[in-house]
């Protein structure tokens, strides 16, 4: 009670009535499996756009359907997606790269390099490279000096090009060797002083899609002072030669047109051209002379530049110093360039093959280390969980159906396997009211191989359910919804649409089995449709997904909403707060046409009293509130009954 010892004036807070309880979200999936690239905890995308800047683009499906199906997810009206990048448990580890840093005086500094490592573990990592330079608005001659830096990042799916072209010097947009790279992050004027919002760790981590850093003492990797990284890239580490010219002190530099240990391989050539008076450059690597430049006046050596620098795809000729004026470079045999190193990430590993066991992840680690189905597991938000590889693993098929029970706040969305065209021999995978299973496999444009492919209907579904839930709610059946993005056209008399043209006759067959049919109607005009709402339940009570998902809508609400009761009095004025609470929010629910009945008393029920409870329960610690609830059932089977009247004669 509220305690009045000495005089004055109190002013108190009151409730004014019962706590609402809240619905919870029923449209957030959780997709579990292989992506190109990213990170191994579950992230969340909110479209497809998304997920490419932190996971790359399709991939093979022969490694996995991932992609397609968060696509697939996003295109039929799914908004939240949960990406659980599955990698080997055995031996997968990120590459990194460890760069040096500087003084003031840019001299080196023992005992601190800034550690850059890939975010997710794999062998992609070892196709980003990373590139430190000076930043646009650095200035040392200020007080205190703004030595700040710039670090750029790139990424190439299929492997750094070699030879590696500067993708962003605008003298190299003609380079016939020059490779866009799928990702590219620029972090301009960042700063090694700790404290400062502009500091290189929080920018990078907060913003960074690719990697992650961190200043350590490379001997044993504990944390470091900050210092400023040396450059590197997009200029440092290009293998070059300088080649002297016929007057003292100027050279003519031949430097590889980008960062990497290829240039080191790349050698040049002078000698006198074909016709009297002139000079010729070769450029040649391992197979030999692969660009030749001849006929180059001695008298106007300048001309050199223009020749080599306008068309060459590995060099490029400038004048040392700077503004040094040209001079015919001396006649030299072949030689090699020399100082490339490599500025990337190194080291990354994927580690043994893909196994169930990795799917499933390691649930006794660190909550913040779960990978996998481990990792999804602990986001309370996710109510629609796939894997959809577990078309090739019945193992990460029972794993999916398991959480979705033990946790009783999710639902599985599930496929048969590929190739089975008989249907007197499917059937649901398990007997479980918490998933559906959708057949037959669909028809898809891979952007990837300009070609269409048959992938599970897994994804796709998800998003119809998405859009359901969000458009009518969750009671609505996700059925007779028309799947988005696939192919709607016969290729050939082979390549349709679905992988097998199910009729009403195989339908028949499916149905009572709790197989949902993705049919083609098509001939009708109403394109290619989910039609089936049934769970894998043989239970009849469980037998619609719209009722299954209700409830775990209902029960995940209460739940939530309700934890203000624990260690309250358990007492008559508790319980009728309880009842009112739950009470409102079911008149909600019913309002908006989840439950049947024309009253409310029809619709639901809620008792919290003694009759729920008995004395021993009460001294035991329980308080127990019985709810029912009449949920709408879908019109699976519609029947009009039609009969001829016959006109009778009237007097």
């Amino acid at each position: 009670m509220p305690e009045y010892l000495s005089p004055g004036v109190y002013v108190e807070e009151v409730a004014s009535g019962p706590r609402p309880i809240e619905g919870v979200g029923t449209s957030t999936a959780g997709f579990c499996g292989l992506t190109e690239r990213g990170p191994s905890r579950p992230k969340l995308v909110s479209n497809w756009g998304e997920y490419v800047r932190w996971f790359g683009d399709t991939i093979d499906t022969a490694v996995s359907f991932m992609p397609q199906a968060v696509r697939g997810f996003f295109e039929n009206g799914g908004r939240r997606a949960f990406v659980a990048r599955v990698i080997s448990l055995n031996g997968a580890v990120p590459a990194l790269v460890d760069l040096a840093t500087q003084d003031a005086g840019g001299a080196p500094i023992a005992g601190s390099v800034l550690r850059v490592t890939a975010n997710g573990a794999g062998a992609w990592g070892n196709n980003i490279l990373i590139w430190v330079r000076r930043a646009t608005r650095a200035n040392t001659t200020v007080v205190p000096p703004r030595d700040w830096f710039r670090i750029t990042v790139l990424y190439y799916r299929d492997g750094v090009p070699n030879p590696f072209v500067d993708p962003t010097n605008p003298a190299n947009l003609a380079n016939p060797m020059r490779r866009e790279p799928q990702a590219l992050e620029d972090f301009d004027d960042l700063t090694f002083v700790d404290g400062r919002t502009n500091h290189v760790v929080g920018v990078i981590n907060s913003a960074s899609k690719l990697i992650e850093v961190a200043y350590v003492d490379p001997a044993t990797g504990l944390p470091s002072p900050s210092a400023r990284p040396s450059n590197i890239g997009s200029g440092g580490g290009a293998a070059l030669f300088n080649l002297a010219t016929a007057v003292a002190g100027t050279t003519l530099r031949v430097q590889a047109t980008g960062p990497g240990v290829w240039g080191n391989a790349i050698s040049v050539t002078v000698a006198a051209g074909a016709t009297a008076g002139t000079f010729r450059i070769d450029i040649s690597d391992a197979t030999g002379i692969v660009e030749t430049y001849d006929n180059i006046p001695d008298a106007t050596p300048a001309l050199a530049l223009g020749r080599v620098n306008g068309s060459s795809a590995r060099v490029r000729l400038s004048w040392q110093p700077a503004g040094a004026a040209p001079a015919r470079p001396n006649d030299v045999p072949a030689t090699l360039l020399a100082g490339g190193v490599n500025s990337g990430l190194v080291g990354g590993n994927n580690g043994a093959p893909i196994n169930a066991g990795d799917f499933a992840g390691n649930p006794a680690v660190a909550p913040n280390l779960r990978t996998g189905l481990a990792g999804l597991e602990l986001i309370d938000e996710v109510n629609l969980l796939m894997a959809p590889d577990e078309v090739t693993d019945a193992q990460i098929r029972t794993d999916v159906i398991g959480q979705c029970e033990r946790l009783r706040d999710r639902f599985a969305i599930l496929s048969i396997d590929a190739n089975n065209g008989d249907v007197q021999n499917i059937l649901p995978p398990q007997d479980s009211s918490y998933g559906a299973v959708y057949y037959p496999w669909i028809r898809i444009f891979d952007t990837r191989i300009q070609d269409t492919i048959l992938v599970p209907p897994t994804g796709h579904v998800a998003g119809i359910y998405a859009r359901t839930d969000i458009e009518r709610g969750v009671h609505k059946a996700p059925a007779n919804e028309v799947v988005r993005g696939m192919v709607y056209r016969d290729i050939n008399s082979v390549r349709k649409p679905l992988e097998f043209d199910i009729g009403k006759g195989g339908q028949d067959i499916l149905n009572p089995r709790g197989v949902n049919v993705i049919r083609d109607f098509r001939p009708d005009g109403r394109s290619i449709r989910v039609w089936g709402a049934r769970t894998m339940s043989s239970d009849p009570l469980w037998r619609y997904v719209n009722v299954r998902r209700l409830f775990l809508f209902v029960e995940e609400s209460i739940d939530e909403g309700t934890q203000w009761v624990v260690f309250e009095p358990n007492d008559e004025t508790t319980w009728a707060r309880v009842r009112q609470s739950i009470s409102n929010f079911l008149l909600t629910v019913w309002r908006n046409g989840a439950l049947r009945g024309l009253t409310q008393e029809e619709a639901f029920f809620v008792r919290c009293d003694r009759t729920t409870m008995t004395e021993a329960e009460i001294d035991a610690g329980m308080l127990i509130c019985e709810i029912g609830i009449a949920p709408v059932k879908p019109a699976e089977f519609v029947i009009f009954r039609i009969q001829q009247k016959t006109l009778e004669q009237t007097a």
